[in-house]
């Protein structure tokens, strides 16, 4: 009896990888691969295609498409790969590679196609050096639509260009062989769990994730011809199989004088919440306990063929612990029509999946702990029984894997069709018919009115009855108390809507029925922020709050401002009408002085005014921050409103007076030439253009240099630092740093990152000279720069600014922490 030493976690790895990897691989059209990219969630927003791509970037987004960042995170991290980049290297994907990884450096086309041979398990099969990675890419034809030179920097475009090739190759099998036989495999472990593993057959052998030579079987590099087999791992623990025909016929594990016999005959079934497996031909079965359950998994990609061929109409649902490590069978599903695509791979103890004849390409990981994206919102509890073909259903389990509920998905629609967001689709909510029109359904039937839909087809913004705004019911947490829900009047139903964990809500200290409020969403289609109005809505008012300032009656196009509480006026000027023409109207405040509205940004793709908010001193007013003038305020912090990038509006909080100031920029060219109002207490000017809007913000300090000493919450308003802040500009420039900031940056969820360069003393202009108008000339002659160790971006809580910063200069890096 031939004995080998058999690594069996590395197989396992490998088994877990291919097949997650193939978890986003659903078929899509390569005319546009960043759209695929985004909707698999292996990049997060749109940047320039044309950027260049770092080793850490590129190792982000094949760890992505592997399904494999399970439990990376950027908190505790000191910068925002280090997780990515030390899994890549934990599961082989540098092995080839003779010089250490440079996470910063960017990476050649060569590498990159080298890297993602490996992370298609090729790694385990071939040498491991960089030409024999390299050349097995080529002839798998992941470099297939590339324009980037083998040599050259590897540019983002390309980069998904590779990732999509890689999505869509059969590891093994490509003449359409692969998946003929399917074996499971039973292996033991010495921790006292047990894992199941696959073996996939083609007509030419064997193989466990990976292609294996002609006529043998191959498991983990080492090779099997027709015979027995033993594979001894620990003392008192082995496998045993026998390769008939190049195909492993059975398998048997012998463990603590138990035995588990696994061949084609074998039974799995699931009672009483536990996993059991049986032979038809012996009567020894080994019952094992649903923590302790082995997981099943198919092959690398399911066709429907090959689905229907190995499940038949068994369906397995799975389970993921809380550690992201082992696989649950928690129920099977008989009986059904349809099956499902693909295997999923959630986390956080929640699987959600949907099948049925609609179903293909819904399944999908994020960081949500419902890994499914669906249509609607959880309804009623039902049991496994209650499941019919067809069905949306989502399966949650309590942490410590014993209760499980299923509940069966309610459309958003009252039972209608989902919105698919396609060009001149309908859809009927309420009996009225909407048509797709330009990003938008427009109602063609009845009364005027006009929804917005996320990615998933879910109403986010409906102009009707409530204009810009949500109506909100009620604020609710689900079963397993982890989980905050809002439900939402849109205009036409409710629907629920899962908040994340960086939620804000503005204007309010609760959600509760009755509110008025604006919803964001983040890729992921969670809310983001809930901009929440005063609960006018039973008096008949449109309103629009923040804090304690008032609101707007529009029947009669008043302002009517409350004090804050700091002693100033907030004036929020809004469009009386949604029409274009009126967008131009004088508003009066209480004590009849009269203020003229200009520039405001108008968003054709929304249909409305992205309105302006200006600060208004009751001494001393200010004609609404216009034409030259500049006003002086403290920050406590600054982010981002609108995700349009021609009509960018961001959001400031002042320390100084407690004012909040919306600075919007009136096109793509005018976006903040300089902008560095990111730090708490940091001290800035604000200039606006022509037409009204915040045309350049100005820092005056650095709030890192003053401390407390100059801040105290108490009496700040008082301290000489702001006497001379108001008054006499050059005493400021002269005595503090100075920082010029080039290039505004912002991440999907709304926060403020900067790419920002300080300016060594040295070459700050004095007082007498032309002072800032000097800057960007000393930017660009700069030398001396305080160097650090900047790796990444990486953006603190929500709303808030804790930032590390990087100059444009690829030599030059240094690191800013802005919020202290």
């Amino acid at each position: 009896m031939l004995k080998r030493k058999f690594k069996i976690s590395a197989i396992f790895t490998v088994i877990i990888l291919l097949v997650c990897a193939t978890g986003v691989s659903a078929k899509i059209s390569p005319d546009n691969p960043e759209e695929e990219m985004l909707n698999f969630g292996i990049i997060a927003e749109k940047v320039d295609t044309q950027n260049t791509v770092t080793f850490a970037e590129y190792s982000a987004m094949l760890l992505r498409a592997m399904a494999a960042d399970s439990g990376i995170s950027t908190e505790n991290e000191v910068h925002w790969y280090d997780g990515y980049v030390r899994t890549a290297d934990n599961i082989g994907l540098y092995k080839a590679f003779s010089n250490s990884v440079d996470p910063e450096k960017e990476v050649t086309a060569e590498y990159a196609l080298a890297m993602t041979t490996a992370a298609l398990g090729y790694r385990y099969v071939l040498p491991s050096t960089f030409e024999a990675w390299y050349k097995q890419a080529i002839e798998l034809k992941l470099d297939k639509g590339i324009n980037t030179g083998y040599k050259d920097k590897l540019t983002r475009s390309d980069a998904y260009t590779i990732i999509h090739n890689a999505l869509d190759v059969q590891t093994c099998g490509a003449d359409g062989k692969f998946g003929k036989t399917f074996e499971e495999i039973l292996l033991g472990m010495n921790d006292g769990e047990y894992k199941i593993g696959i073996i996939e057959a083609t007509d030419e052998g064997a193989l466990i994730g990976n292609c294996a030579a002609e006529g043998m079987v191959r498991i983990n590099n080492d090779e099997f011809n027709t015979g027995e087999y033993e594979l001894t791992e620990y003392i008192g623990s082995y496998v045993k199989f026998l390769v008939s025909e190049d195909t492993i016929k059975w398998i048997e594990l012998h463990r603590d004088n138990s035995t588990v016999y696994i061949d084609e005959n074998t039974e799995k079934y699931i009672e009483d919440g536990k996993l059991f497996y049986s032979n038809d031909e012996s009567s020894r079965y080994q019952k094992i306990k649903l923590s302790d359950a082995p997981q099943v998994v198919l092959n690398n990609r399911p066709t429907i063929d090959t689905m229907e061929e190995v499940l038949s109409d068994d369906i397995r649902v799975k389970m993921i612990d809380n550690d992201g490590d082992d696989m649950y069978d928690v129920a099977v599903i008989t009986d059904i029509e349809s099956y499902v695509v693909e295997t999923v791979y959630p986390k956080q103890g929640q699987i959600a999946f949907e099948y049925g004849t609609d179903a293909k390409k819904r399944l999908q990981t994020d960081n949500a702990d419902i890994v499914c994206r669906y249509y609607g919102s959880d309804g009623e509890k039902i049991s496994i029984d209650d499941i019919k073909s067809g069905d949306a259903i989502s399966i949650i389990a309590d942490k410590n894997m014993e209760q499980v509920n299923i509940y069966r998905l309610n459309p958003p629609f009252d039972g209608t069709a989902s919105a698919k967001n396609e060009k001149n689709s309908e859809v009927s909510v309420n009996s009225e018919k909407y048509q797709y029109i330009d990003g938008r359904y427009d109602l063609i039937t009845g009364s005027e009115g006009t929804f917005y839909t996320d990615l998933w087809g879910r109403i986010f913004y409906a102009r009707k009855k409530f204009d810009n705004y949500l109506y909100i019911r009620q604020k609710y947490t689900d079963d397993s108390g982890d989980n905050e829900y809002i439900e939402v009047f849109d205009g036409n139903t409710f629907n629920s809507y899962r908040l994340s964990d960086r939620v804000r809500v503005t204007g309010g200290t609760e959600v509760g029925e009755g509110a008025v409020a604006t919803l964001k969403f983040n890729n992921a289609g969670d809310v983001t922020v809930v901009e929440l109005a005063e609960s006018y809505a039973s008096k008949g008012y449109r309103t629009y709050c923040e804090n304690d300032f008032g609101f707007v009656d529009y029947e009669n196009k008043k302002l009517t401002p409350f004090a804050c509480d700091k002693g100033r006026s907030k004036v929020f000027i809004v469009p009386s009408t949604n029409k274009k023409e009126d967008y131009f109207n004088t508003f009066a405040l209480d004590n009849d002085e009269e203020y003229m509205v200009e520039g405001f940004g108008y968003d054709d793709r929304l249909r409305r005014v992205q309105a302006a908010v200006v600060v208004v001193d009751p001494d001393k007013p200010v004609e609404a921050g216009f034409g030259s003038s500049s006003k002086f305020m403290a920050v406590d912090s600054v982010w981002q409103t609108t995700t349009d990038d021609d009509e960018a509006t961001y959001e400031v909080n002042g320390l100084m007076d407690g004012e909040r100031v919306t600075l919007m920029a009136a096109s793509r060219q005018s976006v903040f030439n300089v902008l560095s109002m990111v730090g708490s207490g940091d001290v800035i000017e604000l200039v606006c253009n022509w037409n009204g809007d915040i045309g350049l913000v100005r820092q005056v300090m650095d709030f890192s240099e003053l401390n407390d000493a100059y801040f105290d919450d108490s009496d700040y308003k008082n301290t000489e630092l702001f006497s001379s802040v108001t008054e006499v500009n050059k005493d400021v420039m002269t005595n503090f740093k100075k920082y010029l900031v080039n290039e505004i940056k912002c991440n999907i969820d709304g926060r403020v990152i900067t790419s920002c360069v300080p300016v060594s003393e040295e070459k700050v202009p004095d007082s007498d000279n032309k002072g800032f108008s000097n800057y960007f000339e000393y930017y660009r002659h700069a030398e001396k720069f305080e160097k650090g160790n900047i790796d990444s971006v990486v953006a603190g809580e929500y709303g808030t600014a804790n930032t590390f910063i990087f100059s444009k200069n690829d030599d030059v890096k240094f690191i800013v922490t802005i919020n202290n």
